[in-house]
């Protein structure tokens, strides 16, 4: 079950007037999905959750608001409540080591001037120069308290907010300090920091299964395999977000099975890879049976991977029957593509997750047809 708790404000009493606000007559809403190593998997206390989403609204607000010279948000946009949902707990392995991690939706109510329901919280790097802005009286300092201001710098070169790595970089300090404050146990990292954009997409989801090949470097040990499984689910996932997959795929199960003695070919005569043996054998092969969830019609043809072979695609279907779907579904404000995952990205944002003590690598993933 999702766990959502209402993050807690200040009382009026003690709430500070804001005259930025005479400024920011719109308001928005935008969620932002962050992933977050954690000491344990057994749950975060509603306190927790109640610092989490106050170190959210600190950390955005101040990365926004501080005299900086980099940029200048012309919007002014600023958090004014943050509501936290929590998902389920995944591992990875490094080293030997399991690695609690668990994402988290944060949900934002802001404030902002010239702004609409398709305005974002974070923008991209390559904000307009400070040169193409003719106003520059607006730029002058209005102090708010506790080092924000209303307007920006006046040698701030960038006109535009913060980026995720930003505000990933000032989360990062407050989740440190409430660490250190004791008001977060559970929590330890600020691993990722995506902000998602609301699509339309159908509404029932189906099943689907696929079978993978992945050739490994050597032999692996029992860990290995679960460091493996594991990490297959947790980049497939990862990539296919980045994507914004029409199909909206998801990986739920991953079964591997060692078929390297299977192998008919002359080459199985030869030894099997091992750390001490890696010349002249045959490096061991795995199927692995993956188990999913997507919406628009899979079918037992689904493939996990994207098919560039430029036949009208299953994925083209389903983006042009979006206006008719009866669902919402989010995507990373700033998808990459809108396909499925490419194989050969898969494959290097898989051996980055696994590292499994840094000996047994992907040498190769093959979907069957």
């Amino acid at each position: 079950m999702l766990l959502a708790i209402m993050a807690a404000l200040s009382s009026p009493a003690m709430a500070k007037i804001d005259p930025c606000k005479t400024e920011r007559d719109d308001t928005f809403e935008r969620r932002v999905m962050i992933e977050h190593g954690m000491a344990h998997d057994q749950g975060v206390t509603a306190e927790e959750i109640e610092h989490m989403a106050q170190g959210f609204k600190e950390a955005y607000n101040k990365v926004n608001h501080v005299k900086n010279e980099v940029y200048c948000d012309r919007h002014l946009r600023y958090a004014d409540f943050v509501e936290v949902e929590g998902g389920e707990y995944f591992y990875l392995y490094e080293n030997g080591n399991r690695l609690y991690r668990r994402v988290f939706v944060y949900t934002v109510s802001a404030l902002g001037k010239d702004c609409d329901s398709d305005s974002t919280l974070f923008d991209s790097a390559n904000g307009n120069q400070r040169e193409l802005v003719a106003d520059t009286s607006k730029r002058d300092l209005f102090d708010i308290g506790e080092g924000l201001t209303c307007t920006c710098d006046p040698n701030a070169s960038e006109d535009r907010g913060p980026t995720r790595w930003d505000f990933r970089s000032e989360f990062k300090t407050v989740v440190n300090r409430l660490k250190s404050e004791g008001k977060l146990a559970a929590v330890k990292t600020v691993d990722d920091v995506i902000e998602l954009e609301p699509v339309t997409c159908e509404a029932d989801e189906d099943e689907f299964e696929a079978v993978i090949i992945v050739k490994l470097s050597e032999a692996p040990t029992p860990e290995d395999i679960q460091a493996l499984q594991f990490g297959f689910q947790d980049s497939y996932n990862e990539i296919a977000n980045y994507y914004c997959d029409p199909l909206f795929r998801r990986v739920e199960d991953v079964k591997a099975k060692d078929i390297t003695g299977e192998s008919r070919r002359l080459q199985s005569r030869k030894p099997v890879c091992t750390r001490k043996i890696n010349m002249n054998c045959r490096k061991p092969r795995w199927k692995f049976r993956i188990k999913g969830r997507c919406r628009g019609g899979c079918t037992s043809n689904t493939r996990l991977f994207n098919d560039a072979s430029g036949r009208r695609s299953l994925e083209e279907v389903v983006l042009d029957r979006r206006l008719e779907a009866d669902d919402t579904c989010y995507c990373s404000t700033q998808p990459s593509a809108r396909h499925a995952p490419d194989l050969a990205l898969f494959e290097a944002v898989y051996n980055r997750t696994v590292k499994i003590t840094n000996r047994v690598e992907v040498a190769e993933v093959d979907e069957t047809v």
